[in-house]
Formats: structure tokens, C-alpha cells, sequence
């Protein structure tokens, strides 16, 4: 389904610029985030919106209000069998076609007014900047806090602090081609993954100001899909070896000492090995707590040999 309107006057239209809204099962929480899109003073020339085989009716929600929609944006929608979220994202994208900008929106978070005209301006502003970022507030969960660090050293504060800055982020599309997108083997960290890459290849902009506003734990409709990382413990093995493989490819490239390295390593394995063992997966949380009591001989193994995927086994 496809919409193309004419542009409302005092609206400003980023041709350059496309969104993209992956679906899953997200009914009563989607038409909120996608509203936020099309209330910015500047608008996106595409908003993209994939459902992933939602079986809630979310793509009879979605198709509905593009119906009612009389924005200058062009609004296209797909829906497809269930890949994943990062196969949604990279359909989306690739839909894009040659955009110069691309922000992906998670189907329960919503930005402020003013999040594409002030992420675009810091980009314009800085031709080495590979992505702007503005704050971020959990409703719901714990408080996110700001994101003024990841200007000064990007690769080191997504290290410490994850990747859960996808929603507040735009980025320049050149550089997420560059990267390959988003890894659609990994079920949960595929942004966290691809944000470390491209933080190695250009500068990350802090574009402070009214923050994006993410949902955590926290579900104003019990029919809508959760947050992933909460419903499956296990992927917080999936990030420990994210993390872990990044630093030993990119050792010293990534704004840490080799102590800090290994406390890094040994922070997400020691977190993920908590919680296996909260979920009752014994013998994968012994292995996890080996990585994290020996860091350094961990990172080693994985630099002297392609490490495999690690699975997370009770």
C-alpha cells in the first residue's frame, strides 16, 4: 500500500531522509509512534512501515490509518512472513532506495516535534558525522539518561552502555550500507552489532534537547508484543558476545585501554551469566562466568581464531 499526498503549508519536507517502522504485533501501541513521525516540523520524504507477520491485526490498524493520512510523506507499507526485526529493517531499507539519511523507529517509541530537524541539522553540519543521537527517557523501566558522551567517544560509550539508542539515532544511510546493515541471524543485538561498526567509521553527533521517548517494560495494552530482551534472558548472551568479538577485531580502536577491555568483557558476560541462571540454564550460565573470570584469555581465543556463534543451552 502506498500514499502520496500533498505537503500541508508551514511543513517543511526532508527529501533525503527515510524512516523506517518495523512491525511486530505492536496493535495498540504503533499508531502512536507512527503519529510522531508525521508531527515533525520538518518531515521525512519516506516513512516505510514493514510488519514482520504480525497475527494481532496490526497490519489492518496500520493500513487504516495511512488511509486517513493527508501528509506530504510518502508512505509506503509491506507486509511479510515472519524473518525477525533486523530482516524487517533491511527491507525497509532497501526500499529506501538511494536516501541520504535513514532513521529506524521502533514500533513503540516516539520522538519529539523536532527529532529529524535537529538530527539532520547536526549532520549537515559536520561532513565526517556518520549518525546525531539526541537523548532518550524509558517509560516505564529505568531512566536512560543522556547521550552527551556518545559524541566524544561513540564506539566506547555503545561498548559500556549498549545499543539501545536505534529510536533517538539518524543516520547517514551511506554508512549503513557501508557496515551491511543489520545481521538478521541475531535475534536480539542486531542494532547494538551494527552501531559498533559504524561508530568506527565517522564521527556520532549529540543533538541535545527534548529527548525520544522509548518503552521498556512497560505495556499499555496486553495484547502487544513486549520488549524483547525482557521475554528472553538469553540474549543477553548474544550482546556479551557481541561486545566480545567487536573488541577483539578492533582492539585498541575502540577508545578503551586493554584493562578496560577485559572489564568490559567481563561487565556482559558476568550479566549475562546472571541472567541464565535466573532463567535456570545452568550449564550455559558456567560458561558465561568462565568468560567473565577470565577476560583476557577469552579475548585472546577469540583474536587467534574465528570464534563461533555462541548458544545460550540449559
Amino acid at each position: 500500500m502506498e500514499q502520496i499526498t500533498v505537503v500541508p503549508s508551514g511543513a517543511a519536507l526532508l527529501d533525503d531522509v527515510a524512516v523506517i517502522v518495523p512491525v511486530f504485533n505492536r496493535r495498540g501501541l504503533v499508531l502512536r509512534t507512527l503519529d510522531s513521525v508525521l508531527d515533525q516540523s520538518s518531515l521525512p520524504g519516506q516513512l516505510i512501515i514493514i510488519d514482520d507477520g504480525s497475527s494481532d491485526g496490526s497490519a489492518t490498524v496500520v493500513s487504516d490509518w495511512i488511509e486517513r493520512q493527508t501528509s506530504a510523506t510518502r508512505i509506503l507499507f509491506r507486509a511479510q512472513a515472519n524473518r525477525g526485526v533486523s530482516a524487517a529493517r533491511n527491507a525497509g531499507f532497501a526500499l529506501a532506495g538511494a536516501v541520504r539519511f535513514v532513521a529506524f523507529l521502533d514500533s513503540d517509541d516516539c520522538w519529539p516535534p523536532d527529532f529529524l530537524s535537529r538530527t539532520q541539522a547536526a549532520l549537515d553540519k559536520v561532513d565526517a558525522a556518520v549518525a546525531a543521537s539526541t537523548d532518550r527517557v524509558y517509560v516505564g523501566g529505568s531512566n536512560a539518561g543522556d547521550a552527551g558522551d556518545l559524541q566524544s567517544i561513540s564506539t566506547r560509550w555503545l561498548l559500556v552502555n549498549g545499543g539501545g539508542v536505534g529510536s533517538c539515532t539518524l543516520l547517514r544511510a551511506a554508512a549503513v550500507r557501508a557496515c551491511g546493515g543489520y545481521d538478521e541471524e541475531i535475534r536480539s543485538g542486531a542494532d547494538f552489532k551494527l552501531f559498533l561498526e559504524v561508530s568506527l567509521t565517522g564521527a556520532w553527533i549529540h543533538a541535545s534537547g527534548a529527548p525520544t521517548r522509548m518503552l521498556r517494560g512497560y505495556n499499555l495494552h496486553g495484547a502487544d508484543a513486549g520488549n524483547l530482551s525482557l521475554a528472553h534472558p538469553a540474549n543477553w548472551v548474544t550482546w556479551a558476545t557481541i561486545a566480545s568479538q567487536f573488541i577483539a577485531r578492533n582492539s585498541l580502536r575502540c577508545g578503551l585501554t586493554r584493562e578496560e577491555e577485559a572489564i568490559v568483557v567481563r561487565e556482559k558476560w558476568h550479566a549475562a551469566a546472571k541472567s541464565l541462571v535466573a532463567a535456570g540454564m545452568t550449564r550455559a550460565a558456567c560458561d558465561a562466568y568462565e568468560h567473565a573470570l577470565a577476560p583476557f584469555e577469552y579475548l585472546t581465543s577469540l583474536s587467534a581464531a574465528r570464534p563461533a556463534r555462541f548458544t545460550a543451552q540449559g
